[in-house]
């Protein structure tokens, strides 16, 4: 699925993330005449995904802005320093324009 220009896996439950590191979009997943609908509430980067979104300090946030369900889309990206990761959150999060708990 591409998000802001850029390619991402998903979406995954939050038990399919995995502990590697990258970038990732938290979804409100929705359906509209029964296909999902996807809207981005929250855009990060961590060392470790799963790790990160388990114990991610904005979870409350993410829980009022979510009409649906929580699903999360994923680019993994090892190898690649945190400086690296962090312009691509940023980048994709100005080409969402409205995402209620990013602060970039």
């Amino acid at each position: 699925m591409k998000i802001g220009g850029v390619e991402f896996e998903g979406p995954y439950e939050e038990e399919r993330l995995q502990d590697r590191p990258g970038v990732y979009v938290v979804l409100d997943e929705k359906y509209h005449n029964g296909k999902p609908w996807h809207l981005p509430v929250y855009v990060g980067e961590a060392g470790r995904v799963q790790g990160e979104v388990l114990e991610h300090p904005d979870r409350e946030c993410w829980d009022e802005n979510i009409g649906g369900m929580i699903v999360f889309a994923v680019r993994y990206m090892d190898g690649l320093n945190v400086a690296h990761r962090g312009r691509i959150a940023t980048e994709v999060a100005a080409e969402c324009r409205e995402v209620p708990c990013t602060d970039f």
